[in-house]
């Protein structure tokens, strides 16, 4: 079983624009991440926001409405845990093991990003590695970088490809088809 941990980008790409009144064209990053989400709830892997990245994706949400609505869409879909101690002490130990301060200055620079996003991402990363994330999903460039630096597979929403869905094969090919046609 799968279990992928979805970075704010990742979690505000899994619901559907139409939800919020907008439109998305098919074949789009977002819409392969709708199509991989849905594979992976289909076979029951586990989808798991962490607290810090979901307070980053309703951040997305300005409109009361919008904002209740993604909230209502993450809890039903997927697991949220919290950002507690347990989190807290295995982000310190990622930072101390993997010179924190110098990450942060090498991700602010290639980035443009302030060191207080690479922190919130060493949270994120953190509660995948506590929920044994087999991939993270992440938009974000410095996610991939702390998933190399910590080897935790990074995937980007636009290289989500759901399975190909099987063909029929065999004698049933053209069982319903009438011959009255």
């Amino acid at each position: 079983m799968k279990t992928v941990v979805f970075d704010a980008g990742a979690a505000v790409w899994s619901l559907d624009p139409a939800t919020f009144g907008r439109t998305q064209k098919p074949g789009t990053p977002g819409q392969h991440l709708r199509d991989y989400y849905d594979e992976l709830r289909s076979t029951n892997s586990r989808c798991i926001l962490p607290s810090p990245a979901l307070s980053e994706a309703l951040a997305f949400f300005y409109s009361p409405n919008d904002h209740d609505t993604a909230l209502r869409l993450y809890h039903e879909g997927f697991e949220i845990p919290a950002f507690d101690a347990r989190a807290a002490s295995v982000a310190a130990k990622l930072w101390k093991d993997h010179d924190g301060k110098a990450i942060v200055k090498l991700l602010k620079e290639k980035f443009k990003i302030s060191g207080q996003c690479v922190k919130i991402d060493f949270q994120i990363m953190a509660t995948a590695m506590i929920e044994h994330a087999t991939e993270v999903l992440s938009t974000d460039g410095d996610i991939k970088e702390i998933c190399n630096i910590v080897g935790v597979r990074y995937l980007h929403p636009q290289d989500c490809k759901p399975s190909p869905k099987a063909l029929p094969t065999g004698p049933n090919l053209f069982e319903n088809i009438s011959e009255e046609a």
